[in-house]
């Protein structure tokens, strides 16, 4: 669950729903009831430039990073009253550049991801990973992205095992494509990047959602000189090529359909995009193998849609939505508000018996996960004490090397000049 860089989301904790933004080189916040977003507007921080992201943790406190325009990633806890704020990290403003910073949180570990490119090198930007563990921060290099100004969003998101899967889109020598890199959360390291798309014109704006050991993908492509939506999925089985070998076309032929995004919720997959300003969707209940369009929401006149992140954990596979705000926000899939903000009575509540199959086998499968991911944690960490110990003793072999060379250098130049005891009586001086 999380979201990626962002400049509107809405965030449950507990009953409440908080709508956060950026407005103005300020980062601002409200509550919402029923729809409504308060009229009287928090200051998180100010002197930032638009976007953030944000994740909210097993006690519903919400953690947001941004950057400031003075050079610094900025790290916010929020537990309902005050946001505590703390410096991750400053950079040089005028050297370097940093753009979309992700937050995701796993348990008790904070992730952090974010490009880094050197002003003086247009092209090149590097992904980087920082994540806090066992009480320090530790960084990895994820890849390189080589697309100078034209680089866009990536995506971040965990499977049940508690691996992490990123994607982003990229060039290799005159072709485009989306790249995918995989961290192995026993082993902690990262995959080597490799292109997930073949063959296409200029694959664009991929999202993705994973939703038990697959991985839905979605993009923007070319097709008949238009703009349309293609999806593919992965199998994140470990003995399985990371590659979309099959992808269709999932917009409608002769219109331009922008920015995709993928969710799930009501037990379907939803893909979402804009066309002329209105948003429109197709859903699949069969997972992906077939797609049916719903009904395209025409927006009133004078509102704009807007891609908003969105938190709930009790709806962690709806991370992203299309919406707009006409007094109330409305969303593309839709939001139900009075399910967040009543009480229901003791005899409505939901219980235990009231979940269907797939719900219980959900809730045992991330009771498991968590359970299997504090386990390897500590074998991660078992690891990383033998990885030092290993490289310890490597430094000490390298060492004695020398040392035996110049031993050995001695030995031969001594039996050249007479044997060890001409060596003796001249060191002895005798």
């Amino acid at each position: 669950m999380g979201i990626q860089n962002i400049t509107k989301a809405l965030i449950k904790t507990g009953a409440r729903l908080w709508y956060i933004y950026s407005d103005k080189n300020r980062l601002e916040y409200r509550s919402v009831d029923n729809g409504k977003p308060s009229p009287h507007a928090g200051i998180i921080v100010q002197d930032v430039p638009s976007g953030f992201s944000a994740d909210v943790d097993a006690q519903d406190h919400i953690h947001l990073i941004c950057q400031s325009l003075s050079g610094e990633i900025l790290y916010f806890h929020f537990a309902g009253q005050e946001w505590d704020k703390q410096v991750l990290t400053k950079y040089e403003p005028s050297r370097y550049s940093i753009k979309y910073p992700v937050i995701k949180l796993l348990g008790k570990d904070i992730h952090v991801f974010f490009a880094m490119g050197n002003l003086y090198n247009s092209i090149d930007w590097t992904l980087y990973h920082y994540f806090w563990h066992n009480g320090q921060w530790k960084t990895l290099k994820i890849g390189h992205i080589n697309l100078g100004r034209l680089m866009s969003h990536f995506q971040v998101d965990f499977d049940i095992s508690g691996n992490i899967h990123i994607i982003y889109r990229d060039k290799a020598q005159k072709s485009y494509g989306i790249y995918y890199a995989g961290f192995d959360n026993e082993f902690g390291i990262w995959s080597s990047p490799e292109a997930i798309t073949s063959d296409d014109k200029s694959p664009g704006y991929p999202a993705f959602l994973i939703h038990g050991n697959m991985m839905h993908i979605v993009w923007n492509n070319v097709y008949k000189n238009h703009i349309c939506v293609e999806y593919g999925s992965i199998d994140l089985d470990r003995g399985k090529n990371k590659v979309i070998k099959k992808s269709r076309i999932i917009s409608p032929e002769g219109i331009d359909a922008m920015r995709p995004i993928i969710s799930y919720t009501d037990q379907k997959l939803w893909i979402t995009w804009l066309n002329n300003g209105d948003i429109y969707s197709a859903c699949s209940d069969d997972s992906g193998n077939t797609w049916q369009y719903n009904n395209a929401v025409h927006l009133p006149e004078n509102v704009q849609a807007e891609y908003f992140g969105y938190i709930d954990k009790n709806l962690p596979y709806l991370n992203l939505v299309y919406g707009y705000v006409n007094d109330t926000i409305s969303s593309v899939p839709s939001i139900s508000y009075k399910q967040m903000h009543e009480h229901q009575p003791a005899d409505k509540q939901i219980q235990a018996s009231d979940l269907d199959d797939s719900a219980v086998i959900d809730m045992a499968m991330e009771r498991i996960s968590a359970q299997v991911n504090e386990i390897k944690t500590r074998q991660a960490d078992l690891l990383q004490l033998l990885v030092n110990a290993d490289r310890q003793y490597q430094q000490i072999l390298d060492a004695i090397e020398p040392l035996e060379q110049l031993n050995n250098d001695i030995k031969a130049k001594t039996l050249r000049k007479g044997g060890i005891i001409t060596l003796l009586r001249k060191w002895l001086s005798i």
